[in-house]
């Protein structure tokens, strides 16, 4: 009987889980040394662990591990891949629950241009940053039943926003267009770790 139980809730049940992640959304002034300049869009996604623990909110550093995806202008190649991130909080100061902090980040980047058309050199690039940022600590659970299904769920870490400015390069293949200077600005946002599970069905009914 438990079994059967157990059955039932695997197939009808769904969870999510997210570790506490750092965002960056913003756009980029990119050129190389043969005067081509171009605008684009730049998403940078971290999980950075050092944020889902109340006892790290003072914390002097900051380390990450991500995934960026740079899209430009039309008819221009897509740029992708994983980065790790280190950064150095400079200043900071308690703000009502939380913290303001002026922050140094660097980023070490792996990434392929234009997957899409499944022409993939790899490159790497640098980049350094500088951010202003505030965010409260956050903490909550909450759960219930309706007629055709029940939840759970809790979030725990740090909520917040911020400014970035960063100035990068990326360097692939050989040739026209393969010394990229980035100078980007971002919006920056913070959101905390994330656990949860509903189960469906006429079992409460």
């Amino acid at each position: 009987m438990r079994c059967l139980i157990f059955l039932f809730v695997a197939l009808t049940s769904g969870c999510i889980a997210a570790p506490a992640a750092r965002t960056t959304v913003g756009v980029s002034a990119v050129s190389d040394p043969s005067g081509d300049d171009f605008l684009a869009s730049e998403l940078r996604t971290a999980v950075e662990p050092l944020a889902m623990a109340r006892e790290t909110h003072e914390r002097p550093v900051d380390v990450g591990l991500g995934y960026f995806v740079q899209t430009p202008e039309a008819g221009r190649p897509r740029r992708q891949g994983p980065f790790l991130s280190f950064g150095v909080h400079l200043w900071q100061r308690p703000w009502r629950k939380g913290w303001m902090r002026f922050s140094l980040r660097t980023y070490g980047e792996l990434f392929a241009q234009d997957v899409k058309l499944r022409r993939s050199p790899w490159g790497s690039g640098v980049a350094i940053a500088a951010s202003f940022e505030a965010a409260l600590w956050v903490r909550g659970a909450s759960a219930g039943a309706r007629s055709l299904a029940a939840y759970a769920g809790a979030v725990y870490g740090e909520a917040g926003f911020g400014v970035e400015l960063a100035s990068g390069y990326r360097h692939i293949g050989d040739g026209v267009g393969s010394d990229l200077w980035t100078t980007t600005l971002s919006f920056v946002l913070r959101t905390p770790s994330v656990v949860g599970i509903g189960i469906a069905g006429g079992l409460f009914r």
